[in-house]
């Protein structure tokens, strides 16, 4: 979670190649200590059957896209991903482990609202968005964390000054990042709240979730009022957004247009309006997650997603209603049965209020393709899940359970070594195009381009690069067709065109203006 808050996977750090790679290690290394590859979300044999339709489905819709290459990434570590959770449960299944392990999260909760507040409050940034780089992804970060952030306040002592300093400041930074869709989901978290808390707690716990209510209202009522009157530019672009992700998913409803392909594609659907987007707009989600998975992978897709997102809330409510595993006593501790029990199931229903609010908020926003937000959602999924089975009190060592049994650890060797060889030549381009950037010559920076373009030809930002530096109007036509909504390669594609008399400029020209008609270049 730290590095991937800091550095590797915020909205600025997984654009680069370091933190691509970075991301793509720790997801290997997922794989390699998952304690299982089938059912990772313990979902029962329908949760199974329910994953591997959805990576199936996600696969069919990117191998039917236009623009396949978008989804390339997505497709290789969708697999990854789904294992995070199990990885989480199987590292937190002792009471000590646990409780470092919460302690942990509330400690990269604080710093990373206290930087988020550094950067608004002394740095003069309008919205609290670092680490994280912008404010709507900081918001559903901490509705993810928050709630698991301050479970420690059960453990006395170094764990209840962590819970305290995380949940203080994260509430600060998340009223700080201005976001209505956080807004909303700090009303589920302050709903759990009221509902988890104690007989005898519950005056003071409802207290509290009126004074949020009331700092919300006085904080949020010149928006709310804005929008009730129609008069809010932030809703008013949005509503341009989500207008063209159902349009375009209209004429492809059964697998959509493929994972990924939202930047790469949707610009031919937006109806831009003056004063509401700007010129020049690159658009790269359309706001709202539902309607991205309608896009990008169909009904189909969104309805896998939907169900799997039901069964695993039905599920976790089932377990937590027994809770056997909570009552597990570390052979470490003399902590009485009950408050091990507690604390146990306060984690998981932490987990589950967070998932609860970042869902709301991810209606309004559709921050997926960050790989900090998407490790957030998944450490409070992993704490909502039971141990693995004939898990005992102590941690065992985590090379040894690899290699015992032997065949599990070679299947889930082998299917590390196919996404690591399925990722190496996207990563080698990568790496190759920031050498480029950072080239001291064009000479320099086009050898290294040239690379990126060999290692990975349907990248197009990769032969945009190259055609600036060599004057080549088919290396630019090239790039505009692989990403046919993208307007600024089209432009690309016609000017260039246009000096070398190319019989094709013209169209390029055309189609910029189409994408971007408030635009005046083309």
């Amino acid at each position: 979670m730290a590095l991937l808050s800091f550095w590797a996977g915020t909205f600025f750090g997984s654009a680069g190649a370091g933190g691509a790679v970075a991301v793509h290690l720790l997801l290997l290394a997922a794989v390699l200590f998952s304690p299982r590859v089938l059912d990772p979300l313990r979902l029962g044999r329908s949760g199974a059957l329910l994953s591997g339709a959805l990576i199936v489905a996600v696969a069919a819709g990117v191998a039917a896209s236009p623009v396949p290459r978008a989804g390339w990434t997505v497709v290789v570590l969708l697999p990854a991903w789904l294992l995070v959770p199990g990885l989480v449960a199987r590292a937190w299944r002792g009471d000590a482990a646990r409780g470092l392990g919460l302690r942990g999260v509330s400690l990269v909760a604080f710093a990373a609202a206290a930087a988020a507040l550094a950067d608004h409050l002394v740095a003069g940034s309008p919205r609290a968005a670092l680490p994280l780089g912008h404010h709507n992804l900081l918001a559903v970060w901490l509705l993810a964390v928050l709630p698991l952030a301050v479970v420690p306040w059960r453990q006395g002592g170094v764990g209840r000054l962590l819970a305290v300093l995380a949940g203080g400041t994260g509430l600060a930074a998340l009223l700080a990042t201005r976001s209505l869709a956080g807004a909303a989901g700090l009303a589920v978290l302050a709903l759990g709240a009221a509902l988890a808390a104690a007989p005898h707690h519950r005056r003071r716990v409802l207290a509290a979730a009126a004074v949020l209510a009331a700092v919300l209202l006085a904080l949020f009522l010149p928006r709310l009022t804005a929008l009730v009157a129609g008069e809010d530019p932030s809703t008013a672009a949005r509503r341009t957004y989500w207008l063209a992700g159902l349009a375009g998913g209209a004429e492809r409803p059964l697998l959509g247009w493929g994972a990924g392909s939202v930047p790469w594609t949707v610009p031919a659907w937006i109806e831009s309006r003056p004063g509401i987007n700007p010129p020049g707009e690159v658009v790269g989600d359309v706001h709202s997650t539902a309607v991205q998975l309608f896009y990008e992978t169909g009904a189909t897709g969104l309805a896998l997603v939907a169900a799997l997102a039901i069964l695993f809330a039905l599920r976790r409510r089932r377990e937590l209603r027994g809770a056997p595993w909570a009552r597990e006593i570390s052979a470490e501790t003399s902590v009485p049965a009950e408050g091990k029990e507690k604390e146990a199931g306060a984690a998981a229903r932490a987990g589950l209020w967070g998932l609860a609010a970042a869902a709301v908020a991810l209606l309004a926003s559709s921050p997926l393709s960050v790989p900090a937000v998407v490790a957030a959602l998944a450490v409070a999924a992993g704490a909502t899940l039971p141990p693995a089975p004939g898990a005992g009190a102590r941690n065992p060592s985590p090379l040894r359970e690899v290699a015992e049994p032997w065949r599990a650890g070679a299947a889930r060797g082998l299917l590390a070594l196919l996404l690591a060889a399925l990722l190496l030549p996207v990563d080698l381009a990568h790496l190759a195009y920031d050498r480029a950037r950072t080239a001291p010559s064009s000479e320099e920076a086009a050898r290294w381009l040239r690379r990126a373009v060999r290692r990975d030809p349907a990248f197009p930002l990769y032969p945009a690069r190259l055609a600036v530096l060599e004057a080549a109007p088919e290396l630019a036509r090239e790039a505009a067709a692989g990403a046919p909504g993208v307007a600024a390669l089209a432009l690309l594609a016609g000017r260039l065109g246009s000096e070398h008399d190319e019989p094709w400029a013209e169209a390029a020209l055309v189609r910029a203006c189409r994408l971007d008609p408030l635009g005046p270049a083309a």
